[in-house]
């Protein structure tokens, strides 16, 4: 380690860390507990939130999947090409991981927690990256600002900006991203009340919370039988469940109150609290009332263009300006084919690929690459141009070319 790098950490050893008031980093987070509308959510109980795992593992999912290419800008036209950053963001990241499991677990973190950093690791020799090291959350100290640059104090030691990949969930200063329970806390905390009242309730309460009537005085030890027998009925194992009781007794079961039912429909609505949330369709998070096959590639549609772009984006950007030298950086960048997510719709993939071909703007041969087959080249690679954008002089021209043929 550098004197430098020696001096930063013992200027942040020297003085006492903020990091759940500064950046969020911290892994717990108590929020409007002990009251009786929520309950204290962390960024564990958060993930006993249907709901919102399923989110969560819905966006990582699909950002994990996604194809990610290296394209060269020449001539004004991005071309892809074979690169080192390829092949790690495509296929081993590093030697403990697959590339999928590595964007799930950076798209997971940057949601959750706020913060997704990577160490790179670079060849001594060559400075080329050789891998790619997640840094689990709860290694990752702080995060701050020191003479315009960012340093990553984590477990093993202090990186500076250049020396890891940051992906930031939501944040409000550019530099450091904050966890989105921080903000949706009071919601999941209703969520989590409403589900922890829901098990309660059908495991303690329901049929089993009532009371016996009797016509006739009973000595307090003869109370204390039938209670002990009414109890052990009601309490056993099993879906019927019979209660005989003597000649002039009337069992009344007690059921819940307006507020408590209330509280348990409270969980169908913060499905729709936890989607907007995360900023995704309640028909992602299986909410049944929501499903419409009809519209399921718009859908799709949708949940690419407003829930997956902004993190698309982060992605592309962050890998662009981390992952080139200084020169490569001119031209080079990463992008992240979306386009595998729209494969289910055959048919308006269809319409899709027509229109894109007869308006000119991608060649067969680029359809027959999305598709993942061969190119031929020849026509196939020509760019159509429909004949009625076209003047009368660009007709003639095209004309006389194919007869000098």
């Amino acid at each position: 380690m550098s004197s430098f790098k020696k001096a930063l950490v013992s200027i942040v050893n020297s003085s006492p860390l903020q990091e759940s008031r500064s950046s969020g980093l911290g892994s717990f987070f108590p929020f409007f507990g002990g009251d009786a509308t929520s309950t204290t959510v962390n960024s564990n109980t958060a993930l006993t939130i249907p709901a919102y795992f399923n989110g969560l593992n819905q966006i990582a999912g699909d950002i994990a999947k996604l194809p990610k290419g290296v394209f060269q800008k020449v001539d004004g036209e991005g071309t892809a090409v074979n690169h080192k950053v390829k092949y790690l963001l495509n296929k081993e990241p590093n030697n403990l991981m697959t590339a999928y499991d590595f964007h799930f677990i950076m798209a997971f973190a940057a949601m959750h927690r706020g913060n997704a950093v990577a160490y790179i690791v670079r060849n001594k020799n060559t400075a080329e990256i050789d891998s790619l090291i997640f840094i689990h959350p709860d290694d990752l100290h702080n995060i701050f600002l020191s003479n315009g640059k960012l340093y990553y104090k984590t477990k093993f030691g202090l990186f500076t900006e250049e020396e890891v990949v940051h992906i930031k969930g939501f944040t409000d200063n550019g530099l450091i991203g904050k966890s989105l329970i921080t903000y949706a806390a009071e919601t999941l905390g209703i969520a989590k009340s409403a589900q922890s009242f829901t098990s309660h309730n059908y495991k303690s309460r329901g049929l089993g919370f009532g009371w016996v009537e009797s016509e006739k005085a009973l000595e307090p030890s003869a109370k204390k039988k039938i209670e002990t027998a009414v109890n052990s009925k009601l309490s056993a194992e099993g879906k019927i469940k019979t209660v005989m009781l003597d000649e002039g007794m009337k069992y009344h079961p007690i059921t819940m109150n307006m507020q408590e039912a209330q509280l348990i429909e409270q969980g169908k609505f913060s499905i729709a609290d936890i989607a907007r949330i995360l900023n995704i369709s309640t028909r992602k998070l299986k909410d049944s009332e929501s499903d419409n096959y009809a519209s399921a590639y718009q859908d799709a549609v949708d949940h690419l263009n407003d829930c997956l772009m902004p993190w698309i984006k982060r992605f592309e950007q962050e890998y662009g300006r981390k992952l080139f030298s200084p020169s490569e950086k001119l031209d080079h960048y990463v992008k992240l084919n979306d386009n595998l997510l729209l494969r289910g719709d055959l048919t308006a993939k269809g319409a899709f690929y027509n229109q894109a071909i007869f308006s000119g703007w991608m060649s067969r041969d680029e359809v027959r690459q999305l598709e993942e087959l061969n190119t031929v080249g020849g026509v196939l690679a020509e760019y159509l141009t429909p004949v009625n954008t076209q003047t009368p002089e660009q007709i003639q021209k095209n004309l006389n070319d194919e007869q000098s043929k």
